[in-house]
């Protein structure tokens, strides 16, 4: 099952591209797809960094 942080990421990317297909330019979608698009990039790389401290757990 897909995790919510892809959900969002895929949900962005489609608020993003159906914007180019509007022939009403829209400036709110434009907005909210970036955000949730930097959102959903921000809990992926929450979700590798502490991925990464938990293999390496001796750091000099």
């Amino acid at each position: 099952m897909l995790k919510p942080k892809y959900i969002l990421l895929f949900l962005a990317l489609i608020v993003l591209v159906s914007n180019l297909f509007i022939e009403k330019y829209n400036v709110f979608l434009n907005v909210a797809g970036i955000i949730l698009l930097m959102l959903a990039l921000y809990q992926i790389n929450k979700g590798l960094s502490s991925n990464n401290k938990e293999k390496q757990p001796h750091e000099f």
